[in-house]
């Protein structure tokens, strides 16, 4: 499980910096299916894979904005987490900070129901770390800022075996 979120994440950059996804997909979420070569089983890492690209490919997504090739409207981002079920929904590049929270919390409710924001920002970044029911978060001036700052936020409150759990950037 924890190769599959490495992978994602170094697909995300790759994603990130490409142009609009070729043509010979019809929606995004089957684009993002064939870049991390996600299957139809039934597996509990598939079902991420699967997850992963219905968020990137929501109003708020990495892909979202490239497959519509529109810019984000400005920094506004937000993070929701469900500590029971550990869904994870964000946003970044929203037009204010109410829309960023409706995002994130949507995004979330679709992979669990106890889905609470934990953080927004603007023009910076933010994770949230958790360990078990502990749960930290932060922001910082990068991605490896906050999540660091989450991680130490997330031990501060008691959390052991602390892990990344959600991050966003909105520039």
């Amino acid at each position: 499980m924890r190769g599959l979120g490495i992978g994602l994440g170094l697909g995300l950059l790759v994603l990130a910096a490409a142009a609009r996804p070729a043509a010979a997909f019809n929606t995004c979420y089957d684009y993002c299916l064939d870049q991390f070569h996600c299957e139809a089983s039934v597996t509990r890492e598939e079902q991420t894979c699967h997850d992963t690209c219905q968020q990137m490919c929501s109003p708020g997504g990495v892909l979202y904005n490239k497959w519509n090739n529109s810019a984000p409207a400005t920094g506004f981002g937000a993070i929701a987490y469900g500590r029971e079920s550990t869904a994870a929904g964000w946003a970044y590049g929203q037009a204010d900070a109410a829309t960023a929270k409706r995002v994130a919390l949507t995004n979330c409710a679709a992979h669990g129901g106890d889905c609470k924001l934990i953080v927004t920002f603007k023009n910076d970044c933010a994770a949230v770390a958790a360990s078990g029911l502990t749960v930290g978060f932060d922001e910082g001036a990068s991605q490896p800022e906050a999540q660091a700052n989450a991680i130490a936020d997330c031990r501060r409150r008691g959390g052991g075996r602390c892990e990344i759990k959600a991050w966003s950037c909105a520039r």
